[in-house]
């Protein structure tokens, strides 16, 4: 495809071929990377792609986390942070 005005609509498999393609080569580039683990984490939408690429990718993601942003709706000033998935395997 050569027309660039199409490159925004990767499908999701795609996206994330191209990150784990990208991952790859930085830890090729990278000294001392080649063994280091590589954490996906995302909110919302990017929590489900981050847990996504673990499913796809298990042999270049070592884990992955959700992160959910509440805010409190009587003081708007308070917010509250909190991982709500945390998923590792052995290294």
């Amino acid at each position: 495809m050569k027309d660039v005005h199409h490159y925004a609509y990767l499908t999701t498999e795609q996206a994330l071929a191209d990150y784990a393609t990208f991952l790859t080569d930085l830890k090729t580039v990278v000294e001392g990377a080649e063994h280091s683990p590589v954490i996906a984490f995302g909110g919302s939408y990017g929590g489900r792609l981050a847990a996504y690429m673990r499913v796809m990718y298990p042999h270049i993601i070592t884990g992955w986390m959700k992160i959910l942003f509440l805010r409190n709706v009587n003081n708007d000033k308070i917010y509250c942070f909190e991982p709500c998935q945390i998923q590792q395997v052995g290294l």
